[in-house]
């Protein structure tokens, strides 16, 4: 009779248990927990999901929410940036798309990868927490046509009558072609009882259907309107805000009467993924709406900052939106980071963004020698006041700004705890988290000379290495070709790359080789330089063939290509030796992110297991991302473009 109660008692407490969930861990407080987060809101082609977020909590002070390694950060601060307590909570599934302060709840939202395409797979779970963090519950989203939730873009939110509007963005099923397409996701939850209204997945079948979609906003307006703004690169391919009238406080987002504006098409081909711009917020006024934006019509061009305005009145006559550039770049070195707007009421609000001074495709989010905070008031029509500067000073990061005792406030950390930054009409001023407040001035912004590349015959001023083949040939990493080409998409092999990473950071030690070896192939000096320790970027993983090629003076080791994987290991064994090295813990957050990541198995045959530490600390540093479709790709060979993008980045990492 005990027994079978208890049998029937499990499956009570079983379900208890999935209902409550981890609970948060609470800690005394004490030292805030150090990240690195600064500029990690900058994307140059597709979003990503937010992973640190503040707002204000019911006791009047401010609360911190980041995800770190495998947990989210909970930490409480009085008014004045004093930690009060802190509490962690780990993850439910293995993609993190980000966290929604709710007036009355708080929510994490969670993911998973469903490659079987099965509509039995949970692919997003919205947990349901209290003010005080205790889990209430959850909703479930099974199928729903996803491949990958949150891919190529970020995860939003708002609420409007008890329900939870999340518009967010995924990779497909496979169409009749075999190819998973990414578009924006529309997910509606009733928070009473954490039931699923609507789940919009798939395609063209819901009114504010973008794809493919490479940021996602939306707000509820005051007139109880639903208002989602995208970044589209084919349909449309341009910055899109929809309008669905009097659907707020609905079960579902989508409404007959949906109307949408857009900017100006972009240039290139229908779903061609770079854009050349970045979208960074969608805001109400008393009369319109806005987005902010950063663009560039070719790479090549300069970076400028716009902000778009529609009148609430001329939305449904399909006028187009009213562009404002807010800079006149005229420098290809300059570069605006992602924006943010931040709303004080209906009147109005703020502009900020970063600038700094180097070319698109060679910015690093540790890479910061000449950044500035940028920041302008806006006004209800959508009109601009003065551009003001902070140069070298109060980066942005991924935490949306809020506006919060009168003051635009939000933090940043450098592998450090965080530095509040709160900004108002007299100034910036930095707050460490249980420090004293300080004024930021800044410093005068210094500006690179911009270089040429030459006369290479197959780069082109629009090439998208252009200004890192320039910089690699500035350098002495690489030179051309003696018919004045450069052969950019040419691979690279094993030897001409350490040759490129010697040239630029063990020259004299390459000299010596080079005198040492006399009369040998050319090859020979670069490799046992790369294996000495002296110019060490040859990897321990590659000594054992080193020392078998020996006799055949490195031949066989001078022709072998360049892959990614390799690629990495080396870079990384140049800026370990300079810099130091990244802990585990700083890039367990890439491991859920990068697509074709494969943790199983043994070194001996799995690259990853091999390979991969290297990876993802230069993932982590900034010097090497992934491709389009969100793998890495390790085995995939480099070219010459490729080296040189690299090449640089490293540069700036070691001597910044």
């Amino acid at each position: 009779m005990k027994t079978r109660f208890y049998q029937k008692l499990l499956p009570i407490l079983c379900a208890l248990a999935l209902i409550l969930g981890p609970a948060a861990t609470a800690r005394a407080a004490g030292t805030p927990t150090a990240s690195d987060n600064a500029l990690r809101n900058y994307y140059q082609m597709s979003g990503k999901a937010t992973e640190s977020f503040l707002y204000a909590n019911p006791s009047g002070g401010l609360t911190r929410v980041e995800l770190i390694g495998s947990k989210y950060v909970v930490e409480d601060y009085s008014s004045s940036f004093q930690l009060l307590n802190s509490r962690s909570i780990s993850i439910e599934l293995p993609r993190c798309g980000g966290f929604f302060a709710g007036q009355d709840y708080n929510f994490l939202i969670y993911g998973q990868r469903n490659p079987n395409e099965s509509d039995s797979t949970e692919v997003v779970r919205v947990v349901k927490y209290d003010k005080n963090w205790n889990r209430l519950g959850q909703a479930s989203v099974y199928g729903a046509n996803t491949v990958d939730p949150f891919n190529g873009g970020a995860v939003r939110c708002a609420e409007s009558g008890g329900m939870l509007y999340i518009h967010t963005c995924h990779t497909m099923y496979k169409d009749s072609s075999g190819t998973s397409h990414q578009a924006n996701m529309n997910i509606t939850v009733r928070q009473s009882d954490m039931q699923v209204a609507e789940a919009s997945g798939g395609v063209s079948d819901y009114t504010n259907y973008v794809s493919h979609s490479f940021n996602q906003y939306v707000i509820v307006d005051s007139l109880g309107n639903i208002i989602t703004a995208d970044h589209g690169d084919a349909h449309p391919r341009a910055m899109v805000i929809h309008k669905m009238p009097g659907a707020a406080g609905g079960g579902s987002m989508s409404s007959n009467q949906t109307v949408l504006v857009q900017t100006g098409r972009f240039i290139g081909a229908t779903g061609d993924n770079l854009t050349n711009a970045q979208l960074g917020g969608l805001a109400e006024t008393s009369s319109g709406y806005l987005i902010a934006y950063e663009q560039r019509n070719i790479l090549a061009d300069p970076s400028q900052m716009k902000l778009a305005y529609i009148a609430k009145s001329d939305f449904a006559s399909g006028a187009a939106l009213q562009v404002r550039q807010l800079t006149n770049v005229t420098n290809t070195y300059e570069d605006q980071s992602t924006p943010f707007l931040v709303p004080t009421g209906l009147d109005g609000g703020w502009i900020l963004w970063n600038t700094r001074g180097e070319t698109t495709e060679t910015l690093l989010v540790e890479d910061r020698p000449n950044m500035g905070l940028r920041y302008a008031r806006y006004s209800a029509d959508g009109s601009v006041g003065p551009v003001q500067s902070v140069n070298k000073a109060a980066p942005l990061s991924d935490c949306q700004p809020i506006y919060y005792n009168g003051k635009v406030v939000w933090y940043t950390t450098d592998n450090s705890a965080p530095v509040f930054y709160s900004l108002d009409a007299s100034g910036v001023t930095a707050t460490p988290a249980n420090g004293s407040p300080s004024p930021v001035t800044g410093e005068p912004e210094r500006r690179p000379t911009p270089i040429s590349s030459g006369s290479f015959s197959d780069v082109p001023a629009s090439h998208w290495a252009y200004q890192d083949i320039a910089g690699s040939v500035a350098l002495g990493a690489v030179t051309g070709y003696q018919d004045g080409s450069f052969r950019p998409e040419e691979a690279v092999t094993v030897s001409q790359f350490i040759l490129m990473l010697e040239r630029v950071f063990y020259p004299d030690e390459l000299k010596e080789m080079q005198e040492e070896c006399a009369g040998k192939p050319w090859y020979v000096a670069v490799l046992k330089l790369g294996n000495s320790g002296k110019g060490g970027c040859m990897p321990l993983h590659y000594l054992r063939e080193i020392w078998e090629d020996w006799s055949n003076d490195y031949k066989n080791t001078a022709n072998i290509p360049l892959t990614r994987f390799f690629m990495a290991s080396m870079v990384e064994q140049v800026v370990y030796r300079e810099k130091g090295g990244v802990k585990p813990a700083e890039y367990e957050y890439l491991k859920r992110e990068v697509t074709d990541y494969n943790g199983e198995g043994s070194a001996a045959t799995n690259l990853w297991l091999r390979f991969g530490s290297d990876v993802f600390s230069c993932m982590h540093r900034g010097i090497i991302s992934g491709l389009p479709d969100g793998s890495y790709s390790g085995e995939k060979t480099v070219t010459r473009a490729q080296a040189c993008a690299i090449i640089n980045r490293l540069y700036k990492i070691i001597n910044n």
